[in-house]
């Protein structure tokens, strides 16, 4: 399964998920900005979104940060790394640009 609470503005066209879908079994959950999936909507809203989503980090922030998160990255170290990941594509899962 994969959560998705990103946004692509140019799109995703690399990432391959219907072949995942029909070949793995993929199931994927995701949400727009400011918008429940619409088989949600009546059960969900923003404010239980954000509720469960502390609660989890709460629960499971260790964990989730050692599987989940590969990188934290000062804030000011952004443009060095996003140039580091142009240039050498190095793998990683989740980027978190921490701001102190």
């Amino acid at each position: 399964m994969v959560i998705d609470l990103a946004f692509y503005q140019g799109g995703m066209e690399a990432t391959r998920l219907g072949e995942e879908f029909h070949h793995n079994g993929l199931s994927l959950q995701c949400a727009q900005i400011n918008r429940m999936p619409r088989a949600l909507a009546q059960s969900w809203d923003q404010r239980r979104l954000a509720q469960e989503t502390l609660a989890l980090l709460g629960s499971d922030g260790p964990a989730i940060r050692q599987h989940m998160i590969t990188h934290v990255i000062p804030f000011y170290e952004a443009p060095g790394f996003l140039r580091h990941l142009l240039q050498d594509r190095p793998e990683f899962c989740q980027i978190v640009l921490e701001h102190r």
